[in-house]
């Protein structure tokens, strides 16, 4: 019997994640499919044409004009249409296993609620590293009763908030710290796998092996960065704001590398791509020199921009991670208003921590241009990957191939 396994990418990034699961289960002579929920998320992310470009068959979750509005009382009322969407979609398909990311959290949480009632086993895929409270921010208490309401009346069902009666049977992490994590958000131990990651396994492979001299020359051109000047990759991303906060950022930055004549290269998060003009008309009315700062187009991938640096700055754990596996020095920005990813800076020194605009600035200078700091980082990255992902041993996809056929075949002996 062929094992009928759904595959739900809630952002664009869920298509590399997925697929070399995707390709394992059919190894296993497991039948695929995809369902697209770009109709009902947010704000449009286009999955549907990803999906598209890289030659998938999906069909798409019709959701009557589902508009999830950020506000919980109107999305209360708004979410009675996708639960009938997801009822109606459940019952007229063989579904034998649902694996879902972990973003679009109304969407899954309606999909993992009704998969439950219909005893449909589901797993979830974390993206990135667990974030947890950053102890370097202490909130108010106003904005404590407001991640607690926020929490549980619109992030209903995320990496924050995966708890109760909606969690999935399992839930696959990347690495060790997140364990804790999930543990205080009250996901039962028996459901955490510490399966590591394909993606980041390929990267390792690549990694393995040295770069042509021009495949760097062609991401520099697509870069517009000048050949003799090391870059030092900024990796932004959406949940960095306000936009005052940004532009300071940039600015003690090529602060830092006027010291060393370097190149800032920002890298926006994909969902912002197309605010590249605003901001070099930005970087020219500050006065920079096209040769200090360049924005990066919206179609370079992360792992092309880090090939191409000499060091990253980053808040955000899947770029700080494809760093050190490439064997770039990283400086973990902890003191923005996003969660502490990873107690790398305490455990294992793999990172700068940096707290403050004055310490970002020093940092880049010292990393940019001391050859002991830049191999103490080195060394202690290498130690991270080592003990929270475990060597990163190439072997990811098969551990979750392995959970997903146990788990579909508990589920058919329960029959």
């Amino acid at each position: 019997m062929a094992w009928k396994v759904w595959f739900v990418p809630a952002q664009p990034n869920h298509v590399a994640k997925f697929q070399p699961v995707m390709d394992e289960l059919r190894r296993r002579d497991c039948e695929i499919r995809v369902l697209c929920v770009d109709e009902a998320i947010s704000k449009p992310k286009h999955i549907r044409h990803m999906l598209k470009d890289v030659g998938w068959d999906f069909e798409m979750l019709r959701c009557d004009r589902f508009v999830v509005t950020g506000r919980w009382p109107i999305d209360f009322i708004q979410k009675a249409k996708l639960r009938r969407c997801v009822r109606r979609w459940m019952a007229s398909r063989d579904v034998d296993l649902l694996v879902l990311g972990t973003d679009s959290p109304i969407v899954t949480r309606e999909i993992v609620k009704e998969a439950q009632c219909q005893h449909v086993p589901r797993v979830h895929v974390h993206d990135g590293i667990c974030g947890g409270r950053n102890p370097r921010r202490n909130p108010g208490l106003l904005l404590r009763v407001r991640q607690f309401l926020s929490i549980r009346f619109k992030k209903t069902f995320d990496m924050r908030s995966p708890r109760g009666p909606r969690s999935a049977d399992i839930f696959f992490l990347m690495d060790r710290s997140s364990i804790q994590t999930m543990l205080k958000q009250g996901v039962p131990r028996s459901r955490l796998k510490v399966a590591g990651s394909p993606q980041l396994d390929a990267l390792v492979r690549a990694a393995d092996r040295p770069v042509p001299e021009e495949e760097l020359q062609r991401i520099r051109d697509k870069v517009g960065a000048g050949p003799d000047r090391p870059i030092l990759l900024y990796a932004h991303q959406h949940i960095v704001y306000p936009r005052a906060t940004t532009e300071e950022l940039i600015r003690r930055m090529v602060a830092g590398l006027r010291r060393c004549n370097g190149t800032l290269l920002v890298k926006f998060h994909p969902s912002s791509g197309e605010r590249v003009p605003e901001w070099q008309a930005w970087a020219r009315a500050e006065g920079f020199a096209p040769e200090e700062v360049v924005f990066a187009l919206a179609g370079l991938l992360s792992p092309e921009a880090v090939r191409v640096c000499h060091t990253c700055v980053t808040a955000y754990s899947t770029v700080a991670l494809e760093a050190m596996i490439a064997h770039k020095p990283v400086i973990l920005m902890q003191y923005l208003p996003v969660p502490h990813f990873i107690n790398w800076g305490e455990t294992y020194g793999a990172a700068y921590d940096v707290f403050s605009h004055e310490e970002l600035q020093q940092a880049v200078f010292e990393v940019m241009v001391d050859p002991d700091v830049r191999r103490r980082l080195l060394r202690n990255a290498d130690e991270c990957l080592r003990q929270e992902f475990g060597g990163l041993d190439g072997k990811s996809t098969e551990r979750m191939g392995n959970y997903l056929l146990d788990l579909m075949r508990s589920y058919k002996e329960k029959e």
